[in-house]
């Protein structure tokens, strides 16, 4: 369900005050009584998760919309939400091949829709749909969509800036080992194109779905009496992401292998855990002399540790406490700046019995990374906007990204 944000602002002046007037409820505005000049901008963030047989990507927009009289005074001042999204889905998590072999995309199909036009909530739609099929028989189908609103006044109409789906792209297939030599995992990588109607740029975004291919298993030859082999045990390991940390299933088989039958495989325990978590960096709006910091520190601390466990189970977390501080200590102002405590925990596991003669370990290296630490402009139309300060942090495990944020200190000039 899309919503509009209404504004009222009022100005004076010492000969006479005038309403600016915006959207003060659910319904529609009044016409406005005069042409106005129109123009709009956009608030702009955008997230991307990766999965298994699933990449979404989503766009957090607010559009604004001003319109100026003749005499060049604001008239009108409105928030808009336009929408923005897109999906890739792959339909076959596993597939059995011969060998494994790099896919190659062997037929692809393209659409973009007219726009649709909604006049009763003065809205507009939009959506773009590809298919893209594989040499090892996967499919990949990938869908967006986005929308829009548009205003409209006495001889006057403009749609509110927003984010618009130009093209998806296949860009390369890649492969990588797991932990069993009989497995793979396959990451498909995609490019999509996009644009910002208040920018004449043209932006790109990579999403990568992956999946896994399984070697076939050979059958050996039938030895003439059917006889048992030695019982062993097997460790298998899901990883996925949930709410921004790296979570694990471990499943623990034990695999009798028959002569003439199948092997007798049996599930003997089973528990999934969150074995990398990072926290985020917060927002903040400071009124400072200056935008450049005096001070821009950032400290870790050593690491802390908690043990648990649980039946076969057992695992050591670590904590470390990354320490950011920006300050803007100018012309008498002290102690003004933020400040950012985010822990990023690590963990190794143990599956262990010693009774059944089997033990499995595994480390989980949860690092850090600061992606972004320093002031920008974002040409914000606030009154006294001196610039913006970007904090954006990347989580990884075992060097693969599974989590980024950004904090945003916005500055205004100290009156």
């Amino acid at each position: 369900m899309f919503f509009v944000a209404m504004a009222t602002m009022i100005f004076a002046s010492c000969a006479k005050e005038e309403i600016v007037r915006g959207y003060t409820g659910g319904d529609r505005p009044e016409e406005i009584p005069t042409s106005l000049k129109y123009s709009s901008f956009l608030d702009m963030d955008m997230s991307v998760n990766n999965d298994t047989c699933v990449s979404l990507l989503a766009f957090s927009q607010t559009s604004k919309v001003y319109g100026e009289n003749a005499e060049g005074e604001l008239a009108l001042a409105i928030s808009l939400n336009p929408t923005a999204s897109a999906k890739i889905t792959l339909e076959k998590e596993v597939i059995e091949v011969e060998e494994f072999t790099i896919p190659a995309r062997v037929d692809n199909q393209l659409n973009v829709s007219e726009v649709d036009v909604d006049t009763a909530k003065k809205q507009k739609n939009q959506n773009l749909n590809a298919q893209d099929a594989f040499s090892d028989g996967q499919l990949s189908n990938i869908t967006s969509e986005w929308m829009w609103q548009y205003i409209e006044g006495q001889g006057s109409s403009i749609d509110a800036a927003h984010v618009e789906l130009t093209d998806v792209s296949f860009v390369s297939a890649k492969m990588e080992e797991t932990e069993d030599e009989n497995i793979k995992k396959v990451i498909l990588n995609y490019t999509i194109s996009y644009k910002r109607t208040d920018d004449t740029k043209n932006f790109e975004v990579s999403m990568s779905p992956y999946y896994f291919q399984k070697v076939k298993a050979t059958e050996p030859e039938k030895p003439e009496v059917n006889v048992p082999g030695v019982p062993y045990f097997i460790c298998d390991t899901i990883m996925s992401i949930k709410n921004d940390a790296q979570r694990c299933k471990f499943i623990v088989y034990q695999i009798t292998p028959n002569s003439l039958e199948p092997a007798d495989t049996v599930k003997v325990a089973q528990k999934t855990l969150t074995v990398v978590q990072m926290g985020k960096p917060g927002d903040n709006s400071l009124d400072v002399f200056q935008s450049s910091t005096t001070s821009n520190v950032h400290e870790t601390s050593q690491a802390s540790y908690k043990d648990g466990s649980s039946e076969v189970f057992s695992w050591r977390e670590s904590c470390v406490k990354h320490h950011f501080r920006a300050e803007w200590n100018t012309n008498g102002l002290q102690g003004v700046g933020h400040t950012d405590d985010i822990m990023i925990y690590s963990s190794t596991v143990k599956v262990a019995d010693p009774e059944k003669g089997y033990e499995f370990n595994f480390t989980f290296d949860g690092q850090l990374e600061v992606v972004k630490n320093e002031v920008v402009n974002e040409n914000l139309s606030r009154t006294g906007y001196l610039g913006t300060r970007f904090l954006t942090i990347a989580g990884y495990c075992n060097g693969q990204k599974f989590a980024e944020h950004t904090g945003k200190v916005v500055l205004t000039q100290h009156q």
